[in-house]
């Protein structure tokens, strides 16, 4: 079907409401009609108008169905994921970091070591952000993005 020739369900169906009441009205004492060169039966006409009703029907109420359930899986996986985080916490406050058998049987990640920052790495920090401030200037968003700073050999 061409895309110029397509309308919208609400409008198909009342279409085949009015075109249904329109056969009952005017055909129906006739015994057969030929549209498009196949002969057909007021009945017949009926039936093939109501199919596209009945699908169009159960096809808007599978998707309200799947909207439903997705909406359900969704609040279920918030609630799954709050669980996790909290059971996560409860097993590295109780058992700690060393209990690497616990943590891999329920596949939390072993969480790093924290400590201070050696001075070297500070360093390194500090002369990057300066680097990358003076080779961005007073550039847009998208331009400063594209740059990276380089750091002077020392």
């Amino acid at each position: 079907m061409p895309r110029s020739a397509r309308i919208s369900r609400a409008v198909a169906n009342r279409a085949n409401t009015s075109a249904i009441a329109a056969i009952d009205k005017y055909f129906g004492q006739l015994t057969s009609l030929v549209i498009a060169g196949v002969t057909m039966t007021p009945a017949a006409l009926k039936a093939v108008l109501q199919a596209e009703l009945d699908t169009s029907k159960q096809v808007a109420d599978t998707r309200a169905l799947l909207r439903a359930q997705v909406h359900g899986a969704s609040a279920a996986a918030k609630t799954a994921y709050e669980l996790r985080a909290s059971l996560r916490a409860f097993v590295l406050g109780s058992y700690g970091p060393k209990a690497l058998a616990m943590l891999s049987d329920f596949r939390f990640a072993v969480p790093k070591p924290k400590g201070p920052r050696k001075v070297a790495a500070k360093l390194k920090g500090v002369i990057a952000a300066k680097a990358t401030r003076a080779a961005r200037h007073t550039m847009g968003k998208k331009q400063k993005r594209a740059i990276k700073g380089t750091q002077a050999a020392s």
